[in-house]
């Protein structure tokens, strides 16, 4: 697999302009190190975009370092956002990794309104894809949710998905790409980490092809849901205006249906 040779499919079949900004969100982890390494071959507007949580003290503000130092090597803008997530947390209450969500999300999109154009580049691959499908089994979604997430969704751009994080390691090492290790990632305190370090790697201990087995039913999903956004939008010939639906039609709609409907 060649990664640089990936984006440019990447960057062609979704059709992103050279012009475009692209705000790459980097950790300084393997996976974000690794986009930022390959995008730069593939892209000349790139704005680099990190929050610092400071969730691990010191190791936080090495995290912010290097990825400051790498932009600043090559040359790119770097945006970071320092934002003290257990004060943060001990003020307003909630649950720390959606906070923690909530906040780089809004970080980002302020980075992308300061553009014409612009998208937010993150560096999700196959192995969350996979995570993500058993969480959302798990809760007891839809298949809407464990058809996973989209390779490019409005301003969101994911071109890792069908890459492993295997890969990803392979290139970090052929490229002497610097990294830092999160150690919380261990932690087994949060419902990722448990799916992450326990429950696959037992899943796939008992069935080794496990994992092809989730990548084949997200294809499913992703189709049926496709089909099913067709089917629901041939109702809709006018955005702007009132849909009047015939019970007739409405019966027929299965529960999938009706969601994309509803969106």
């Amino acid at each position: 697999l060649n990664i640089d040779i990936l984006l440019k499919d990447f960057k062609k079949s979704h059709e992103i302009s050279n012009d475009s900004m692209l705000v790459v969100a980097v950790s300084g982890g393997c996976d974000s190190m690794v986009l930022l390494h390959a995008l730069k071959k593939t892209h000349s507007k790139i704005t680099v975009a990190h929050v610092n949580y400071k969730l691990r003290g010191a190791d936080s503000d090495r995290d912010a370092d290097l990825v400051k130092e790498i932009s600043r090597k090559n040359k790119l803008p770097f945006q970071c956002l320092e934002h003290d997530l257990r004060v943060d947390l001990d003020l307003h209450g909630g649950n720390l990794q959606e906070r923690a969500r909530d906040i780089r999300y809004l970080f980002f999109q302020r980075l992308l309104n300061t553009y014409d154009s612009a998208y937010l580049v993150l560096a999700h691959h196959q192995g969350d894809q996979i995570e993500n499908f058993w969480m959302h089994m798990a809760r007891g979604s839809g298949i809407r949710a464990m058809s996973g997430m989209k390779e490019k969704k409005q301003q969101i751009l994911r071109p890792f998905l069908s890459i492993s994080k295997k890969q990803l390691l392979t290139y970090a090492k052929t490229n002497q790409i610097q990294w830092r290790n999160d150690a919380s990632n261990k932690k087994n305190e949060y419902t990722r980490n448990i799916w992450r370090n326990i429950l696959i790697p037992k899943l796939k201990k008992s069935l080794p092809h496990i994992d092809e087995s989730v990548m084949y039913l997200q294809d499913v999903f992703r189709e049926t849901v496709r089909q099913d956004q067709k089917y629901t939008l041939s109702f809709i010939i006018n955005k702007e205006k009132s849909i009047l639906l015939k019970y007739t039609d409405m019966v027929n709609f299965n529960s999938n249906q009706w969601i994309e409907l509803l969106s």
